[in-house]
């Protein structure tokens, strides 16, 4: 087991995470389950608009290389219903990773979640937007019938390398809100990611915490 240095306190970074996918995927119910441990089976209610968490997350220097800090992660909740798609750039801009959820079960989710890809390049207008992390996450895996597998996922991915030599491995999550299975590790590479994107930028943290809310 290896010591690290503890003379200096653990920089404070804020980072902002976007989670994107139609309506109806689970997206509302990973972020409930990674912040409370929770999950509810009452009936669907659709977020309206977006809806904003804050976590504090501990990323160590396996994941991001040469960055111990403590990441005070913007987690933010967006529609999936069409209705809401013009809300877009006001709540894109300025993210550090995007989290793109399927669901496993629908034929068209695969497809779909290209079309949150290319929209959300299209609105947040990222620097380098070929380099820009996603985390691709195919949701309700503990449901018995499933549309695709995780190599369909991992061959899609391929494919857009293929078109966009630049773009990075995507990593692939099959995950489910309901048992938990995977959700700790959709926001955790979220955040190691977004963390690595803003050290690569050189870009500048307040050390100060989130305004606000903080679930």
């Amino acid at each position: 087991m290896r010591n690290y240095p503890t003379t200096a306190p653990p920089i404070v970074k804020i980072i902002k995470v976007v989670i994107l996918g139609d309506a109806a995927v689970g997206k509302t119910s990973l972020i409930q389950r990674y912040m409370h441990g929770s999950f509810s089976h009452h009936s669907y209610k659709p977020t309206v608009g977006a809806d904003f968490y804050s976590k504090k997350l501990d990323i160590i220097p396996d994941q991001v290389a040469g960055c111990r800090c403590t990441v005070n992660m913007q987690i933010w909740d967006t529609a999936g219903q069409e209705r809401f798609r013009s809300l877009g750039a006001s709540f894109y801009r300025g993210a550090d990773a995007c989290i793109l959820v399927c669901d496993v079960s629908r034929q068209n989710g695969l497809r779909n979640v290209l079309d949150w890809r290319r929209d959300f390049l299209k609105h947040a207008d990222p620097d380098e937007p070929e380099k820009f992390p996603f985390v691709f996450v195919a949701n309700k895996t503990d449901l018995p019938e499933h549309a695709f597998t995780e190599s369909d996922m991992i061959e899609l991915i391929a494919g857009m390398k293929e078109e966009h030599l630049s773009c990075p491995d995507y990593p692939v999550v099959m995950a489910s809100a309901e048992n938990g299975t995977g959700v700790s590790q959709v926001f955790e590479l979220a955040g190691a990611a977004a963390v690595q994107r803003a050290n690569e930028n050189d870009r500048r943290f307040s050390p100060q915490g989130l305004p606000g809310s903080s679930l």
